[in-house]
């Protein structure tokens, strides 16, 4: 049939709208062809398709619904002409998902701007900027005084008010008679709503982008996962073993192989060859037994540099499998004690923060590429995205909640991140006025006295009394780095322990995020009666202690 179609109905490669009408096949005598083209295509029946669209089908070999380009969508793109075909995807968000469309515009960006969105350049950002400043005279649009007086005249002219949220009676009267309540997210059916829509758009952004990097495949469909229950298992296929798993995908967590990821052995091997690709000339020991007494083991050491790293697998240095309140730094105070500096690294950092670990090692062991210099840098007050945004990329703690957020800017690239806030009650502070506590500092490429340059800048504006920090002690060891800046060392803070379990993707959580007076909303079986430690081992969950923190102060 498709040899027939070319030779009798395609025209230098185009197909004439009269040849797809039933007279024209009936005129000269191709009834049977033209059933036999509706009977090949039966499948596009229920779609009220063009004749045009039968053709392309037969014409392209293509003898099934043509589904959008987007894999996780079963909607059929709208057809154009024979010429044209289907377009890619059904709808702008599924083109917008499209890895092809979305690589593009990265590959497009990066040769215009050296970014993958236009925006990240600080050049476009200025340029952005001064526009508007030699138009408007503001940087933002949202500062004009017209734009803010339009604005009300529209929602004075609209609702009466200056400021839609001032009819406060009003939109609380219109949500009680709409949902028989006073606040929306009290309705059941608008939380559940909520719920499922922030997991339709995880489920997008996670299997329609590179996160997963290859490690696995879903068995099981968008609607499974947005109709399901809270820390639900999902069956996954590992695209390096072929193995069917099941686990969970809460709070961005990603799918890992139990054959793949084995818990120590993969950790510590990983480490080991990234350790031995920066420190080719070194000696590196695994699983010394020579250092700590009782027989106990540290994982990797290089002598030369007497340094030292535990690689804690989340599961078996969990308390529940003996691993104790003071069993970690129990081991990096013996090992202080013989001069030797000991890292531990958690599980879940170096699967899901590998990059920022293998910066900190590189820098531990000494092996920095070429430094700038703080004296060349500007120092700029940011914004909490573009501030988040750099320490989740540089940082393992990620993002902060802070007051004062300081950027150190090398020829308009933002190269580093320092962030004050008020002293936090949680650590057993005092609010005091002129107090403030220095929560994160990191950089992302060596930059000589950067620290220093940031901090002056925040004396200098702020004028504070006191500036308290705290570094990891897993981490950080006793080295002049705090002195410098004019910190003093003024103790230790206990350890502190992360919930995690098995069901739930090896994830440490903070504890705060299970307090007991909060355990009776998220936890499924609760008990009043016993402690918080208790009710999360009930659930299913275990804990692991770090080595707590070095305090340092600096005062005026």
């Amino acid at each position: 049939m498709k040899q027939w179609i070319l030779n009798n109905l395609i025209v230098n490669g185009k197909l004439p709208s009269k040849r797809c009408n039933k007279n024209w096949f009936l005129k000269f005598g191709f009834e049977k062809n033209y059933n036999e083209i509706i009977s090949l295509t039966f499948f596009l029946d229920s779609t009220n398709p063009k004749f045009s669209q039968r053709i392309w089908h037969i014409v392209n070999n293509n003898l099934e619904k043509y589904k959008c380009q987007n894999h996780l969508c079963n909607n059929i793109p709208k057809f154009v002409t024979f010429t044209r075909g289907y377009l890619n995807t059904c709808c702008s968000r599924c083109a917008q998902l499209n890895e092809n469309t979305i690589q593009k515009i990265r590959t497009t960006n990066q040769i215009r701007y050296g970014s993958n969105y236009g925006l990240q350049n600080e050049l476009v950002k200025q340029k952005s900027k001064a526009t508007l400043t030699k138009k408007y005279g503001v940087q933002n649009i949202s500062q004009l005084k017209e734009t803010s007086d339009k604005k009300k005249k529209t929602c004075l002219k609209n609702h009466g008010v200056k400021w839609y949220l001032e009819r406060k009676n009003d939109i609380k009267q219109f949500v009680i008679q709409k949902y028989g309540v006073d606040n929306v997210q009290k309705s059941a059916t608008i939380r559940q709503k909520t719920i499922q829509t922030r997991r339709s758009i995880f489920y997008d952004s996670l299997f329609n982008s590179s996160r997963l990097n290859g490690l696995a495949i879903p068995l099981f469909s968008k609607q499974e996962y947005v109709l399901s229950g809270l820390y639900e298992k999902y069956k996954f296929r590992c695209l390096k073993c072929k193995t069917e798993f099941k686990d969970c995908l809460e709070d961005g967590d990603l799918p890992r192989c139990p054959k793949c990821f084995r818990g120590r052995s993969w950790f510590q091997q990983e480490v080991l060859e990234f350790l031995q690709s920066i420190l080719s000339t070194e000696t590196i020991t695994e699983n010394n037994k020579t250092i700590l007494t009782g027989n106990r083991e540290i994982d990797l050491y290089v002598p030369s540099k007497e340094i030292a790293i535990e690689c804690d697998g989340l599961f078996w240095h969990g308390e529940l499998n003996g691993k104790q309140r003071n069993y970690h730094i129990n081991k990096s105070t013996e090992c202080e004690k013989k001069h030797i500096k000991l890292i531990h690294i958690f599980e879940d950092e170096w699967m899901k923060h590998k990059h920022i670990v293998k910066n900190r090692l590189v820098h531990v062991f000494g092996k920095s590429i070429k430094s700038i210099y703080g004296r060349v840098c500007t120092v700029e007050e940011i914004d909490g995205t573009k501030c988040n945004l750099f320490l989740n990329n540089n940082h393992l703690q990620g993002g902060d909640k802070s007051q004062v957020k300081l950027g150190l800017f090398y020829k308009s690239e933002l190269v580093g991140v320092m962030t004050f806030g008020g002293l936090r009650a949680a650590l057993g502070n005092a609010v005091n006025v002129g107090s403030y506590e220095l929560y994160r500092f990191c950089t992302s490429k060596p930059v000589v006295g950067g620290a220093g340059k940031l901090l002056e800048h925040f004396k200098k504006k702020y004028q504070p009394d006191e500036i308290i920090t705290y570094a990891d002690r897993r981490w950080n060891f006793t080295d002049p780095f705090y002195s410098k800046l004019g910190f003093v060392f003024s103790g230790y803070t206990p350890p502190n322990y992360w919930y995690f379990g098995k069901h739930f993707n090896y994830k440490r959580y903070h504890r705060f995020s299970f307090r007991k007076d909060r355990q009776e909303k998220i936890l499924k079986i609760f008990n009043p009666n016993i402690s918080e430690w208790e009710n999360m081992k009930n659930n299913g969950w275990d804990r692991i202690w770090d080595c707590g923190s070095f305090k340092y102060k600096w005062q005026k």
